[in-house]
């Protein structure tokens, strides 16, 4: 194990899976809220636990019109990609949403039998139908370049007072200092941070490389999380034994501050 800081931090392992990149390859940088990752591959595309949940869902939804089947290929012999979307929604075609993803559902009923043959060797056509069928995936994800970036990883409590530091710190900078000083105490700086935070958002502040919010609650990322400490450690963790004999092991060394952080939701930002 070789990691770039004293303690293995609940915000790196946030990051390492927001990122795809392994523990070893993030730097605390600037305080423990900061991190660098220096230039890394990740596996290209969605992890297979996607596509179980994705298949249990289809499964859910077909269940409850009745038209459920064991596999995708008795799915694909008695129903073509139109006459299920008929049977399940009619002929307006409009399948419900799913976390505000539009075409969950129909997205999901063409990968397993709307889709060309010669896409059935596809990452996410192969696995959504193994996962219908109960099948074991076979993680068959390319490797992929990933370049360096810089990135604050927060709770929501401390990226609402930084956003607010940063937008009263931009308009005491850029906006205040532009108005006669004898008129300053007329302009609402508190208005101002106000109004940003609720119309621009964090992001727009936090994230000067690419605007954008990512929110990774460790609670739902168990699995992963266990598996990244198996692999950092070395440890095997075919048992839930072995998996509390990690959790101890971990513990006792005090690589991790508190255990109890790994339930944490953080918000991450990349800087640069």
């Amino acid at each position: 194990m070789t990691l770039k800081y004293d303690q293995l931090d609940a915000r790196a392992v946030a990051l390492a899976i927001h990122t795809g990149c392994d523990l070893t390859e993030i730097e605390m940088k600037y305080g423990e809220h900061h991190f660098v990752i220096g230039e890394h591959t990740v596996k290209e595309g969605d992890p297979p636990e996607k596509f179980v949940k994705h298949a249990a869902a289809l499964h859910a939804f077909l269940a409850e019109r009745g038209l459920d089947q064991k596999t995708w290929q008795d799915l694909n012999t008695n129903w073509s990609y139109t006459t299920l979307q008929v049977a399940c929604v009619g002929n307006s075609g409009n399948y419900p949403q799913v976390d505000g993803e539009i075409h969950y559902y129909s997205n999901g009923f063409y990968h397993l039998i709307g889709g060309k043959l010669v896409d059935a060797d596809k990452w996410h056509v192969y696995a959504l139908r193994a996962a219908f069928n109960g099948e074991p995936i076979e993680d068959r994800r390319e490797n992929g370049l990933r370049d360096q970036g810089e990135y604050s990883v927060l709770t929501d409590n401390e990226a609402d007072e930084a956003a607010k530091d940063s937008f009263e710190d931009f308009c005491k900078s850029d906006i205040v200092s532009q108005i006669p000083e004898n008129l300053q105490g007329y302009f609402d700086t508190d208005k101002f941070v106000e109004d940003a935070m609720s119309t621009d958002g964090r992001a727009s502040t936090l994230a000067s490389y690419d605007g954008e919010e990512n929110e990774i609650n460790l609670n739902n990322h168990e699995n992963e999380i266990n598996e990244m400490f198996c692999n950092l450690f070395e440890v095997p963790a075919e048992t839930t034994e072995e998996l509390n004999t990690l959790e101890q092991f971990i513990f006792d060394e005090t690589l991790i501050c508190d255990w109890e952080e790994l339930t944490e939701t953080y918000y991450i930002y990349r800087t640069n």
